[in-house]
């Protein structure tokens, strides 16, 4: 094949733009994956960090003898696009071995650990608010808490 002015000129061109095309992905991926392992660390928070979390949580309103039985109502975090990993947990509150309070716990981890406690609704307050724990719980975890009553 002999190459013209214009076939060199034209596979330059297309050999610059597959060098661009190449370099945007591997730039592409590495942020891609650098923000994969940034939320793969979120998602797995220290298990005594969530109980203290729910302990000052309870503390507030029972004071300090306070015991927690708590059961994560899903195995993993739920994490829809960019949001952070969201918890769902049964807590049955009890003092001086009478069972005070039960209910359930919506709680997001955030980039550095920490245990934000989103929502909490008592047995009671679920019984008369089914709509809003459908707007915040998903299906499967309205179902596992529909079990609980």
């Amino acid at each position: 094949m002999i190459l013209t002015k214009t076939t060199t000129k034209g596979l330059k061109i297309t050999v610059l733009l597959l060098l661009a095309a190449s370099l945007f992905t591997v730039g592409y991926n590495a942020m891609f994956s650098t923000k994969n392992e940034k939320n793969s660390s979120v998602q797995r928070p220290n298990a005594a960090g969530i109980k203290n979390s729910l302990n000052d949580f309870f503390k507030a309103t029972y004071g300090n003898d306070v015991t927690l039985e708590i059961e994560y109502l899903r195995k993993h975090s739920t994490t829809t696009g960019v949001g952070l990993p969201k918890y769902y947990i049964w807590v049955v509150v009890t003092t001086h071995k009478a069972v005070k309070e039960e209910g359930v716990v919506r709680l997001a981890v955030t980039h550095e650990h920490q245990v934000d406690i989103t929502h909490y609704f008592s047995k009671k307050e679920i019984l008369g608010k089914i709509t809003q724990i459908k707007e915040v719980f998903p299906e499967s975890v309205v179902n596992r808490i529909n079990e609980k009553l």
